[in-house]
């Protein structure tokens, strides 16, 4: 007789990690630090905010979920001293107070201590809310030790909790536990406890019905188990009335000071299954006052002794203050942004993954304009969504006021990720370190020109604000902008050069670094320098200028040489020098001051000359006496300007300024690029250059001190100059920027490119073609490619290509001297290029070390260059190789180096990226094959992916400092930015789509920031932002169930670089491929590594072929889809679809259940191709077997045969071989396994020596018979109703284990022993082995138990259900008893699981020392040691 035992041991599996739903979250600061507190499941998890990292994880509850936690501050003492927090954490029926402590350590790290105040105690209802004695979070005086809260049950019942001390090991605790008022008889879906005085509780509940019950409880005296018994009637105070669903989330709201009536007014925020909002008005109920002293409990309380008011079983109309929609989907809960300012903010989190942040304030212009509710002055307004988990499902937050007046919100969602962002503090903020500016064109101009103000007028005062000819702060304010400098040296000894310098000389504006001064210039001096031997040395020169207006004094100071920038050391103060009335006579026009400067034994006497006319300074000029033991010159500089350099400074008068004006009046904004991370430049119709400078400054908010918000809440102004104006870039100009330079080339429409430099504030012709420039390309190339005889080089490539024309110009441009470089005088500067027919070049790379140039097109194509040694060398006719339809039909918008890493530099194939406008991006290998003019290119697509936005892609690179790939480009109406190594969205703005003129610049920090400037309506707009958008805490998954895992173990880890990968796939339409970290680490945990998508349904089922190459997934709509898995060097898993199986069908309700891949052919020998045998189960009961050929690229699939197996829907498949014989498993929701006979299909070779557990790798041959008829051959019935998973393991060649877990709650264990072309089949059935159909089984083999003959062989089974038990069974099968007489079942474990709705399981084999890990997969994932 078969023995199956139901002996219940303990738990023998060991959690190993978790990534389910988070279901709970508390930011509290807590001593050096702010800690977040987040339930995932069972696991309460302790974060470091500010370290980003998790510091201890405890199990409260066991294993029971957390769907709360409620915090109190019980001490908070200065840094190195321990704090104090009392915490209670909730989840269904079950509670439990702990003590956390935290201490910081010498090395500035936060050490935490956990101590239970209390057993696990068990509630007679479901808990909805709690809060404790003193308030849900303010700092109480009671004692660490005890812990007095008051909970909420589902059925509106308050019930206190009390713990009186902290409980050892096996010490009990004296704990109470009773009810202490009843609210009206109804189910709760939320609610919200208010407890801020000593004997009253204010509750609002939020019901299945719709209705809003406000009602209050009277405390008594002493809480104590003489009046258990006693259960006092709550106050109904009012029934609120008027939504149209179910009440997710209540939340009363603080006191608030209402605009309407002067008064303070009582509110209460609920949200709902209809999707609204609404704000009631409970100032009635709870009292209303227009002190502000008066809190809502004591208002509660005043008016309880009077009549009692009537509950109104109507709409509330009256009591409804506002109401608000933009959910698009259910809404579960409401969080009240903490009130610093004068305002009430919300934030609700719905079904739809959003976050949305709402205010009350005062309606619109249309709103009031409307007839609706005309008496309501105020209304809720949406200011922010934020979208950053994916799927479905934001289960909790928590927002935080932190001391700088930051607010700062943490969301967990259905995907398991945990991540912190900023809110705004004030009306048109933005999150943390982000700001928006906005200028029309005249307001722009207006800083360009002083004497034109923002209305295209002229001032009155056409003088620079504040200039006085004869006052220093007149000479400051007239000094700034550019000037022209010619400088005269002249030396006395033959060891110092004399020479004549000529260049230019900005006084750039910035804020002052020193608060004893008032204005602050920084001075930049370019240009080359000419000595009497006819040597060419280019110099620069930086200082910075003064101004003190208390002592009205001008100082000139050093710069430190490391960054040209920070203030060193004074160099010299101008003194102004006393005129005779003579002199005065004759010269009123000028101004004389005077500096000196003792540099160790060297003097420096300076004497400056300022020439102002009228109200205008005109020039001006300095004079050095240099003397010393070895040095003995004179220096004589000129400032100048020209007249037009006068008029864009804003010295100007008259007719000048009047013809500046009439020309700012047709302007407009036209291109724009970033020279680096705080310049940017901006060109107009008429062929102005406007530059922009990025400058911060102090921002101070309401109610905050300079030392609270500290040196980093700072705000940040753009100032501008007009620097150029250039006719040839009149009505068209393209911007392009020069990496590593602060430079731009811009492109005219007479074919001009000038080379614009930040540094001297001009622009120079570069390069001078034909016709209209339609684009312009830009790339450093490494000294490498040039002649070692030119040790300094520094050039660029730049591409560009004309209006109307088939050929691309390859220009060489030296940065040094500004002019076209060329390794050899007898070859022209300039490369001509043929382009491939209907060829527009919109994008380029060049590969220096294999000598290819990369061109995009506007149509989908790369086309590819070789260069043989120098860019020189390729000529006017050189062979290209163009690849079509790289990118569909759309624009190659980016193509980018792959980088290598140092392990990885002596690979042969480089790998490139590109981005285009169908959505997509993907990376490419490129095989060089031959040499010289022989070489031979191939591309070959290795990864695939399309961002989370589109279709617009515009651009993509490698982070320099992170590695992080980032993907930027338009989706609707917002512009995006994307990091796809980390999955998450990292920066977004509004700016109306993707047809206007725009710039973006990423951080230069790693952070995942940038700069974003468009043109909108005739409006320049800027977006910046200094980091990503939010923090990631933990990395999340699946938004949705998962419905599919498979596992696969590469062979060569080392290569590969991952020791197991995942597979899963969710209702999400995504597939994932995860890595697990394994219990080495210190918190293990599942690495996304790729996110897959494609299909258009939920997932069905995975499968991994067994060399790995190929990932088959099947899905709804008759989706089948092969993907091609490798591993790229230096970017990691690279993932492609492979192939589409073609429908059979034309009905959109049909999908693949299941699928086996039945036999592969691996060995691609001579006559022979990868091929796969696949046989799919579909839910219209019909089996096809399907032949897929991977490497061709035309007809991939071959329907061999196909069969009907009846009425009922078939759900899973597996393949089985005996010997010669091959058989297709299948089982389905009638209770029977039914087996299909493959030998009409395939013909086998020779399997000797196969493993038979390897699923058929051996080498078969594949024909098509003419009967494509296929019928089951044998069933067995296993089970009453639907068979919910299978899985299958060898126990010989000729003995196979089928086990199978039903809708019956039933194990079902099938023998199929194959004897002489006789196949017997004994069925063991192990009746209500779980108390809910079981969806998962594995199986591990247990290697120390097997028997030396050979005659016994054990096993370790799993199962599980959306019971949440996991079950372990001990299987031992005895190879010389027939059928189900040799099988013995034992249960060895039986323990809960974390994962609800469990839809599969996998397992991994572990070492000789590990027994393996078992995974489970469902609304989340769980992995257990075993």
């Amino acid at each position: 007789m078969p023995a199956v035992s139901q002996v219940s041991q303990s738990a023998v599996q060991q959690k190993e990690l978790i990534l389910n739903p988070v279901t709970a979250l508390k930011l509290v600061p807590f001593g050096p630090t702010l800690l977040l507190l987040a339930g995932e499941g069972p696991h309460l998890h302790i974060f470091d905010v500010n370290a980003g990292k998790r510091l201890r994880t405890e199990q409260p509850l066991g294993s029971h979920a957390i769907h709360g936690v409620t915090v109190q501050i019980v001490s908070f003492q200065a840094c190195d001293a321990a704090s104090v927090l009392k915490c209670l954490v909730w989840g269904g029926r079950f509670a439990r107070a702990l003590s956390i402590e935290a201490t910081e350590s010498l090395k500035h790290s936060v050490q935490i201590r956990c101590i239970y105040l209390s057993y696990e105690i068990t509630t007679p209802d479901w808990i909805v809310d709690s809060c404790f004695s003193g308030g849900s979070s303010s700092r109480g005086s009671n004692h660490s030790g005890q812990c007095n809260a008051f909970l909420l049950t589902s059925h509106n019942t308050l019930l206190s909790f009390a713990s009186s001390k902290a409980i050892e090991l096996k010490a009990p605790a004296d704990e109470i536990l009773r009810p202490i008022a009843a609210g009206p008889r109804s189910a709760l879906y939320s609610g919200h406890v208010a407890c801020l005085d000593s004997d009253c509780v204010l509750i609002a509940a939020g019901t299945v019905f719709g209705e809003i019950l406000l009602w209050s409880a009277q405390l008594p005296k002493k809480l104590s188990r003489s009046n258990e018994g006693s259960v006092s009637r709550g106050r109904l105070l009012h029934t609120f009335l008027g939504h149209e669903g179910s009440i997710f989330g209540v939340r009363l709201l603080d006191s608030s000071l209402d605009v309407d009536n002067g008064g303070r007014n009582h509110l209460l925020a609920s949200c709902s299954d209809d999707r609204t909002v609404r704000l009631w008005n409970i100032s009635k109920f709870v009292g209303n006052s227009s002190d502000p002293d008066i809190n809502v409990e004591r208002s509660i309380f005043r008016s309880s002794n009077s009549q009692s008011p009537t509950m109104e079983c109507r709409a509330d109309i009256d009591y409804s203050v506002a109401t608000a929609r933009g959910h698009v989907s259910r809404i579960w809960s409401l969080s009240r942004v903490p009130a610093t300012l004068n305002s009430i903010r919300l934030f609700s989190f719905g079904e739809d993954a959003t976050s949305r942040l709402w205010h009350y304030g005062p309606r619109s212009i249309s709103d009031c304009e409307s007839k609706v509710l005309p008496h309501r002055s105020r209304t809720l307004n949406e200011i922010a969504t934020y979208t950053f988990h994916s799927g479905k499902n934001i289960w909790s937050s928590a927002i935080h006021l932190e001391n700088n007046g930051k607010i700062r919100v943490s969301t967990g969602g259905a995907d398991g990720r945990i991540l912190l962002y900023y809110a705004p503090a004030l009306d048109g903020d933005f999150h943390d370190d982000s700001m928006a500016f906005e200028w029309t064109i005249a307001e722009v101009l207006s800083q360009c020109f002083p004497f034109i103000d923002s209305r295209n007028s002229l001032k009155f005062s056409l003088q620079p604000p504040g200039f006085v000819p004869c006052k220093a702060k007149g000479i400051f304010d007239g000094m700034r902008g550019r000037w022209s400098l010619s400088r005269e040296i002249k030396s006395m000894l033959p060891t110092y050069p004399s020479g004549h310098f000529q260049g230019t000389a900005i006084l750039d504006s910035r804020p002052p670094t020193d608060e004893a001064y008032e204005a602050e210039y920084l001075y930049c001096e370019d240009g080359c320098l000419v000595t009497e031997q006819g040597l060419t040395i280019k110099a620069h020169r930086r200082y910075v200028y003064r101004y003190q207006e208390k002592s009205d004094t001008i100082t000139i100071w050093f710069v430190k040489t490391d960054d040209e920038n920070s203030v060193d050391y004074l160099f010299h103060e101008l003194k102004p020098i006393k005129m005779t009335e003579e002199e005065v006579a004759i010269e009123s026009h000028l101004v004389r001051a005077r500096g000196h400067h003792l540099c160790i034994d060297d003097d420096y006497d300076a004497e400056h000359v300022f020439n102002a006319l009228g109200q205008e300074l005109l020039n001006w000029n300095v004079m050095y006496q240099v003397k010393g033991p070895k040095k003995d010159y004179s220096i004589s500089a000129a400032y100048t300007r020209t007249r037009e350099r006068i008029i864009q400074d804003g010295s100007s008068q008259g007719s000048d300024a009047l013809g500046v004006l009439q020309s700012t009046s047709k302007d407009s904004f036209k291109s724009y690029a970033w020279l680096g991370y705080n310049t940017v430049i901006a060109t107009t119709v008429q062929g102005r250059v406007l530059s922009g400078s990025v400058v911060a400054t102090p921002r101070t908010l309401p109610g905050i001190t300079n030392s609270q918000q500290g040196a980093s809440h700072s705000s940040t102004i753009i100032t501008w100059q007009c620097d150029e104006k250039l006719p040839e870039l009149s009505s068209y100009c393209i911007a392009v920027s020069v990496d590593g330079h602060e430079a731009a080339l811009l492109g005219g429409v007479d074919g001009s490119i000038y080379l614009y430099e930040h540094s001297s504030r001009s622009a120079q012709l570069v390069i001078k073609l034909q016709t209209k420039i339609t684009g312009i390309f830009v790339q450093k190339i490494p000294r490498a490619r040039f002649t070692q005889s030119i040790p300094n080089i520094d050039v660029i490539q730049v591409i560009a290509t004309c209006i109307g024309s088939s050929i691309a110009y390859i220009s060489m441009l030296d940065m040094t001297t500004r002019l076209l470089h060329t390794a050899n005088s007898s070859l022209s500067p300039q490369i001509l290029i043929n382009l491939p027919s209907t060829f527009v070049v919109t994008s380029h790379n060049f590969l220096s070390v294999e000598g290819l140039l990369v061109l995009g097109s506007r149509n989908g194509a790369l086309a590819f260059f070789h260069f043989p040694n120098t860019p020189q060398a390729l000529q006017h006719d050189s062979k290209h190789f163009c690849f079509r339809r790289i990118h569909d039909e759309e624009t190659v918008t980016t193509i980018k180096s792959v980088p290598n890493t140092q392990s990885y530099s002596q690979l042969s194939n480089p790998y490139i990226l590109t981005a285009g406008r169908d959505g997509k991006c993907a990376v490419h290998s490129i095989i060089k094959e031959g040499e010289a003019s022989e070489v031979e290119i191939r591309l070959e697509t290795v990864h695939a992916f399309k961002p989370s936005f589109g279709p617009n892609v515009e651009g993509a690179l490698f982070d320099q400092i992170s590695g992080d790939l980032l993907v930027w480009g338009f989706h609707s109406k917002d512009f995006v930015v994307w990091n796809d190594t980390k999955q998450m969205e990292t920066m977004r703005a509004e700016c109306g789509g993707s047809h206007r003129n725009w710039a973006y610049s990423p951080s230069d920090n790693g952070k995942d920031g940038g700069r974003f400037i468009w043109t909108k309506a005739s409006t320049c707009k800027v977006y910046l932002q200094l980091q990503s958008s939010h923090q990631v805490l933990q990395p999340g998954g699946h938004g949705r169930e998962i419905k599919a895992i498979a596992t696969y173990r590469p062979r060569d880890d080392k290569v590969v670089g991952v020791s197991n990968l995942i597979a899963t796939g969710a209702e999400d339409t995504s597939i994932r491929i995860f890595r697990h970290s394994g219990p080495d680490t210190e918190h293990p945990n599942f690495e996304c590594l790729r996110n897959i998508t494609g299909h258009t349904a939920g997932i069905q089922q995975l499968r991994w072929s067994s060399c790995g190459k190929y990932l088959f997934s099947a899905a709804g709509n008759e989706e089948f889809f092969a993907w091609r898995v490798q591993f790229i060097p230096c970017f990691g898993i690279g993932v492609t679809r492979n192939s589409t199986c073609p429908k059979v069908t034309d009905s959109s309700d049909l999908r693949v259940m299941g699928f086996e891949v039945v036999a592969e052919n691996r060995h691609n020998n001579v006559g022979a191709e990868e091929c796969f045998v696949l046989g799919m189960v579909y839910s219209d009961s019909t089996v096809r077997i399907w032949a897929l050929y991977p490497t061709k690229t035309h007809s991939q699939y071959e329907l061999l045969a196909s069969g009907t197996y009846g009425s009922c829907c078939l759900s899973v498949a597996e393949s089985l071989r005996f010997g010669p014989e091959t058989f297709l498993c299948t089982a389905g929701t009638d209770g029977h396994i039914a087996l299909w006979p493959m030998g009409a299909i395939l013909r086998p070779q020779s399997f000797e020596g196969a493993d038979p557990s390897r699923f058929f790798c051996g080498d078969g041959a594949l024909y098509s018979e003419t009967q494509s008829r296929i019928e089951w051959y044998s069933r067995v019935r296993c089970h009453q109703s639907s068979i919910m998973c299978m899985a299958k393991f060898w126990v010989s060649e000729a003995c196979v284990l089928i086990v199978t877990g039903g809708d019956d709650n039933g194990l079902a264990i099938t023998r199929l022993t194959y004897i002489t072309d006789i196949l017997a089949c004994a069925t063991l059935l192990v009746p209500r082995a779980h108390t809910s159909a079981i969806t998962a089984i594995a199986c591990l083999k247990d290697e120390d138990l097997h028997g030396g003959t050979g005659s016994r062989a054990r096993y370790r089974l799993f199962t599980c259900g959306p019971d949440q038990r996991l079950k372990s069974w001990n299987l031992t099968i005895n190879l010389e008893s027939p059928g189900v007489e040799g099988i013995e079942l034992t249960r060895s474990s039986n323990t809960s699981s974390t994962v609800a709705d469990v839809s599969g399981m996998v397992q991994i084999e572990g070492s000789s020392t590990d027994n393996g890990i078992v995974i489970v997969a469902g609304i989340g994932i769980e992995a257990r040691k075993v």
